[in-house]
């Protein structure tokens, strides 16, 4: 609880998921040592839970088996192993007295954390930690801090509730009203919205509780109001309101949306406030159309959803482009079902319907610390998954730490009897979790090795620095082929050095992990424009604009066979439609034919 948050190894590319996920998975597989060899009374696990969380987690494992890239799905599974396994054995062996001091714990880090990152939002932090969007403290970019505030404060101020001593509750009020506080200001507004839907959904069941005729719906309702809590948040939200300090220029600074937390609170309904979403998820749904059943693999989204890309979609689409794509569609239960099929979606939907209804049980039955337990824990569940229906908590350690803790939480405090384990679930278990726990830890251990190289050849190509860019990515491709652009930059710098045998080796590696990439494509254009084959060449540029339609450099590279091949006019065609405001190379061409024609009016036109 408290290291996950603070770990950051600056000098790789994902600095602060890959080092988390190792340390995640090291303390896993060190309690479940403990667990197994030590706990000889473990409680039982509600029925139907395990089955589904073995469920859910063999379809995530099996769609390696019909995935485009079973490497990515390999190594995707990695990152929820963790989790799974931490839940079971949480819930098997936490006493119920130990959640105050676990919730103490994440009081503690979490105001730790909200400091670093309030003071970075004043501009007054003595600490400088990497950021691609600050206020983030040690999230290296807000969404991502605040995907953690949102899903971690219920917890911190579960120490106020349960704590045993005066100071554990005054660092639960504390650090919660903190947490929220660093939450508004990091102006994330898919965060804002699950964690309102989460406390809203808790009032749901707290009312459902009144009609169970367990609590006074008056007595309730003064206790609420004047509950310390409420007073921490509305401070917290009084203090929102005060302008940001920022002086760090950069791509993802605070724009005109999120100016102020008023703006940005009313951008959630303007339009474009979805930035694309709305696109890329009916984008999304079109990919699931085709793979209905079991899904096109984990991790393998980013492969697949190029050819669904669509500018002229319905909303906005059109995401892909020749210098970016997306990664995931910003819709975790999208992503679900998208690479697991209805299948993977069914067990993930009866997974967390099981769970509820375990809530629901032990809001009846249990004490009241139960049930301040068990609504937080609802809280912290639903701000996951409503923090998903925009963002990707799923894929990040914290988030899914938080889900799942809360999960164990639950469990814990719902009426369940304590049992001895038997000789042949002991003996299953000793081999298997620490098996599945240590191959996920050595394929991460891999992938953070990769990423050490990797963010050296990503560096060096965005200074064109393409020798040096081919060089780190070799040396990153002998720890696994983690990303499939390494074999790109490869084939850069061959293609540079007109090593043209190795270059297509690289690009054609590339096409290999992602069938769908149009700069790989472009690339054996340009091989093919080298080798004087221009109309071999024209076949790739096509297939490049066939992924991505407005592909500037394909478009621009077929001007080129074109004007090679004596089609001038096809080839001012092309040159006028790859211009962009920042690429202006096709109007040099364009330019240079209307002198070749003595059209000098609309050559220097053209190069003013």
């Amino acid at each position: 609880m408290t290291l996950l948050p603070l770990l950051i190894v600056p000098g790789i590319d994902e600095f602060t998921l890959l080092p988390r996920l190792a340390l995640f998975l090291s303390l896993t597989l060190a309690f479940s040592g403990y667990v197994l060899f030590y706990n000889e009374v473990m409680r039982i696990v509600p029925r139907g839970i395990i089955l589904g969380i073995l469920s859910f987690w063999a379809i995530l494992a099996a769609s390696a088996l019909w995935a485009q890239n079973p490497v990515r799905s390999t190594f995707d599974l990695a990152k929820h192993v963790p989790a799974f396994v931490m839940c079971i054995l949480l819930t098997r062996s936490l006493c119920k007295d130990s959640i105050s001091t676990v919730a103490t714990c994440q009081a503690a880090v979490g105001l730790l954390v909200s400091v670093i990152g309030i003071a970075e939002y004043f501009n007054a932090s003595p600490i400088s930690i990497p950021s691609t969007g600050r206020p983030s403290a040690t999230f290296a970019f807000r969404n991502l801090a605040a995907a953690y505030l949102a899903t971690g404060a219920p917890i911190a101020f579960l120490a106020y509730f349960l704590g045993k001593t005066k100071w554990q509750r005054y660092l639960g009020l504390v650090a919660g009203g903190a947490m929220i506080l660093f939450l508004i200001y990091t102006r994330a507004r898919a965060s804002w919205v699950g964690l309102a839907a989460g406390i809203a959904f808790s009032g749901l069941a707290w009312t459902w509780l009144v009609f169970q005729g367990k609590s006074s719906i008056r007595s309730g309702m003064i206790s609420i109001i004047r509950s310390p809590v409420t007073l921490s948040i509305l401070i917290a939200i009084g203090l929102g309101v005060l302008p940001d300090r920022l002086t760090e220029a950069h791509n993802q600074r605070f724009d005109e949306k999120k100016e102020s937390f008023a703006t940005a609170l009313a951008s959630i309904t303007s339009p474009g406030g979805d930035r694309g979403r709305f696109g890329m998820w009916a984008s999304t749904i079109d990919q699931i159309a085709d793979y209905p059943i079991i899904g096109v693999g984990l991790g393998n989204w980013e492969y697949i959803y190029p050819l669904y890309d669509d500018a002229n979609h319905l909303f906005l689409g059109g995401q892909v482009r020749a210098n970016s794509s997306p990664h995931r569609p910003h819709n975790d239960l999208l992503w679900i079902w998208s690479e697991t099929g209805s299948v993977g979606l069914l067990i993930y939907i009866g997974l967390l319907i099981r769970i509820f209804q375990v809530c629901l049980r032990t809001l009846v039955t249990g004490t009241q610390d139960d049930r301040s337990t068990v609504l937080a824990s609802m809280v912290a569940m639903v701000a996951f998954i409503g923090i998903g229906m925009f963002s990707f908590p799923f894929e990040r350690v914290p988030p899914e730490f938080h889900f799942w803790l809360s999960a164990s939480f639950v469990f814990i405090c719902s009426p369940s009897p304590a049992t001895r384990s038997t000789t042949r679930l002991r003996t299953l278990t000793y081999i298997l979790l620490p098996l599945v726990l240590l191959g996920a830890l050595i394929i991460t251990v891999r992938h953070i090795q990769f990423d050490h190289h990797y963010i050296n050849a990503h560096i060096a190509y965005l200074k064109k620095d393409y020798e040096e860019s081919a060089r780190s990515a070799e040396l990153a491709l002998q720890h696994g082929p983690f990303e499939h652009q390494a074999y790109m930059m490869v084939g850069e710098g061959s293609y540079h050095r007109e090593d043209w045998e190795a270059a297509e080796n690289g690009y054609r590696n590339t096409l290999r992990y992602h069938p769908h990439f149009a700069n790989a494509h472009n690339g054996l254009g340009l091989i093919d424009v080298a080798k004087g084959d221009h109309l071999a060449a024209l076949e790739h540029f096509n297939k490049a604009t066939e992924i991505i339609a407005g592909h500037q450099v394909a478009i621009f590279n077929k001007g080129i066979c074109f004007e090679s091949l004596g089609q001038t006019d096809s080839a001012i065609a092309q040159y006028r439609k790859a211009y962009q405001g920042y690429y202006t190379t096709p109007y040099v061409n364009l330019g240079a034919i209307y002198r070749k024609q003595n059209k000098v009016d609309s050559a220097i036109a053209i190069y003013t």
